[in-house]
């Protein structure tokens, strides 16, 4: 039942950070929510056949906060070629401009993440009756998904069960295409889901 509601209230939420990027960027797009999952941190898998799985991609990553502990993370996940795309839109040049990941560049790229992980993270807070206190900017990586993960892992506590939510965001008019993988503490966020759960029902 838990994983059901969390189900629910991560599909309201991914509505809102689509119409908050939709309003953004100016241009319609859909996004596709995967049910989520449980997972250990290890165990988290790649993409789809858009991302070659040992291929390099831009990661935008902002650490989820729960009081002054760590209790989750999130990332904004690019090939190269659809961030430059990206860069395009977001710094009005023609497509195929953008050749290489300047500070300009990053910045509009974490702007994005901040609009839409934000987004996510306040309706998901709001539905568990918590504040999620977000790093105050994120961080961007050009690197293996994969390894990114890796050398967090003493942060993200291996051992220990993930909700994991990926969401795809599909640019239909230049088949470009963002994903959002957001990865939570399973037992913390039981915990609040818990007590929601029963103030509602009192």
């Amino acid at each position: 039942m838990q994983i059901d509601v969390l189900n629910e209230i991560s599909i309201v939420a991914a509505m809102r950070a689509t119409t908050a990027l939709s309003k953004f960027l100016e241009i319609p797009f859909v996004v596709d929510m995967n049910p989520i999952e449980i997972k250990n941190i290890n165990e988290i898998d790649s993409f789809d056949d858009h991302v070659a799985s040992e291929s390099k991609t831009v990661n935008l990553y902002i650490p989820i906060l729960f009081g002054n502990n760590m209790s989750g993370a999130s990332y904004f996940v690019f090939t190269p070629k659809d961030a430059l795309l990206l860069c395009d839109i977001l710094l009005n040049k023609e497509e195929g401009t953008t050749q290489q990941f300047n500070e300009i560049e990053k910045s509009a790229l974490l702007e994005v993440a901040n609009i839409v992980i934000g987004n996510f993270l306040t309706f998901f807070a709001n539905s568990l009756q918590m504040n999620f206190i977000m790093h105050c900017s994120g961080e961007f990586y050009y690197s293996l998904f994969s390894l990114l993960v890796e050398q967090q892992l003493p942060m993200l506590a291996k051992n220990i069960e993930k909700y994991v939510v990926k969401l795809c965001f599909n640019f239909r008019f230049n088949c470009m295409k963002g994903y959002v993988v957001i990865i939570f503490d399973k037992d913390k966020i039981d915990a609040l889901l818990e007590s929601t759960l029963t103030t509602v029902n009192a």
